[in-house]
């Protein structure tokens, strides 16, 4: 990864599905559309619990099968397919 990222666990996304990362991912975001840099999420399974809004940046994982985002809502999980 090279300086034009910023990586969401800079922030303090943990990428387990365990903890919620929706604060970490909020930040990172805004840094990236501060900064102009890709948002990009290292191997992991990114839980949030609140819409997430990707304006103006460009978003980046490590593969299809190994970064995940789940939208978690009343401790069920719904995996974002990739586009």
């Amino acid at each position: 990864m090279g300086s034009d990222y910023i990586s969401v666990k800079e922030f303090g996304a943990y990428g387990n599905k365990t903890n919620d990362d929706t604060a970490a991912i909020k930040a990172a975001i805004l840094e990236a559309q501060k900064s102009g840099k890709k948002l990009f999420f290292p191997r992991g399974k990114y839980n949030f619990s609140e819409q997430l809004e990707f304006d103006s940046i460009i978003v980046e994982g490590s593969g299809w099968k190994s970064t995940v985002l789940y939208l978690t809502k009343n401790n069920n999980f719904r995996r974002i397919p990739p586009r």
